[in-house]
């Protein structure tokens, strides 16, 4: 385990530095446009822009992996995120930030798909749970940390656009001076997402939902704090509180999933996620205190949904298909991620803040009510895998092992 961990440090380092960066941006952003008194549907078309970058990133971004190899690849897209960062800063207008956030996406889908592959060539079957859930506990951790950053300057200035331009210079040193040779790629074989959805519609139509959820809470919900909280400081806690939850809900949720059957834990945390977000209608204005408790509720079963989808899709496929299985989801996952801001951002603006959280209320009871209405046409799989503690990035490009 330790000579393993000890292969894989740089990248996560590296990954690490980057993620504080990325989530301070994510925020920065939102919150940087509503200070400008720009529509909800303005910042959700801003945020659609990035998740957009990321669908495209993620088809054909690993032949570039291939060629050039993890270190160069790494160190090309983090020179991009810093130069595409700063403009940020020097220019506010949306039709620019549209561009550039396009661009960013494009290069975090390169950057997730560069260290996910290196852990991936890195581990062995006895090893990869567990430096993957260190992978996991890194990227929360950081995304929840970026948060906090915004704190550290006025959002309207120029310094802490500066501060993420440092950032993703700074992670590409661990990466560029590691002595640890980084694994080989090779071509991953193909699964579509029409024959991914033939085997498990749950497990697709579960990944699109989390997309559209999980892009609308980092790209609108400091949106609604911002309208409801109206404090940058009360954007930054909540956001890091979010996402703290998110990574307490992966261990529990995983267990059950691996004790129960994988659809119907599916299932039950969709429709508790659909009673959570009810809840926060009447809580938000009216019961601060109990609000905050709630998002940490929300955050934690919110962010299980899509390494929920995966594990479910993964119990109906083959050890040949895994990696082809896995970008099919992470596009239906991209997919959502795309359309999700522009959704909840149109209710935001029909109805009024409060709409982000009756749109989170219908994606995750209309989920909930499809898989019910498949355990009754499917019977449950037989024999699960183990739950895969799997981030809503990138999917692997790598042969997976005999």
């Amino acid at each position: 385990m330790l000579p393993t961990l000890k292969a894989v440090l740089s990248p996560l380092v590296s990954l690490a530095i980057l993620v504080l960066g990325n989530g301070l941006l994510l925020t920065l952003l939102t919150v940087r446009l509503y200070l400008e008194n720009y529509s909800s549907i303005v910042i959700g078309v801003v945020s659609a822009a990035y998740f957009a970058g990321l669908l495209i990133g993620s088809f054909r971004i690993e032949r570039f992996v291939i060629r050039v190899g993890h270190i160069r690849a790494y160190t090309t897209f983090a020179a991009i995120m810093a130069v595409v960062t700063m403009l940020h800063g020097l220019l506010v207008s949306p039709w620019l930030w549209i561009i550039l956030r396009l661009i960013s996406g494009f290069c975090v889908a390169g950057l997730m798909i560069t260290i996910e592959s290196w852990i991936m060539g890195a581990t062995n079957n006895q090893t990869r749970g567990r430096i993957f859930a260190i992978y996991l506990t890194a990227i929360y951790g950081a995304l929840a940390l970026g948060q906090l950053l915004l704190n550290a300057s006025d959002p309207e200035g120029l310094i802490l656009f500066c501060i993420v331009t440092i950032l993703c210079a700074l992670s590409i040193v661990p990466v560029s001076t590691t002595y640890f040779a980084s694994p080989s790629l090779e071509e991953p074989a193909p699964l579509n997402i029409k024959q991914l959805y033939k085997r498990s519609p749950s497990g697709v139509l579960g990944s699109f939902c989390a997309g559209m959820l999980l892009a609308s809470i980092y790209g609108l919900m400091p949106l609604f704090i911002s309208e409801v909280r109206t404090s940058s400081s009360d954007v930054a806690m909540l956001m890091g509180l979010i996402i703290f939850g998110g990574m307490l809900g992966q261990y529990p949720v995983g267990r059950l999933s691996d004790k129960f059957d994988r659809r119907s834990v599916l299932m039950t945390l969709s429709f508790i996620t659909a009673g959570i977000c009810l809840l926060n209608i009447g809580l938000a204005h009216y019961f601060p205190r109990a609000f905050v408790f709630s998002l940490v509720v929300f955050g934690s079963l919110a962010f299980s949904l899509y390494p929920l989808s995966i594990s479910h899709a993964s119990d109906q496929l083959s050890p040949s298909q895994m990696v082809g299985g896995m970008q099919s989801l992470f596009l239906a996952f991209a997919a959502g991620s795309t359309l999700g801001p522009l959704v909840g951002a149109g209710l935001m603006q029909i109805i009024d803040p409060i709409g982000l959280f009756i749109y989170f209320l219908v994606i995750t009871g209309l989920l909930g009510t499809f898989i019910s209405w498949r355990r009754f046409s499917r019977p449950p799989v037989p024999e699960q895998q183990d739950f895969s503690n799997t981030p809503p990035t990138m999917p692997v490009t790598l042969e997976p092992e005999s």
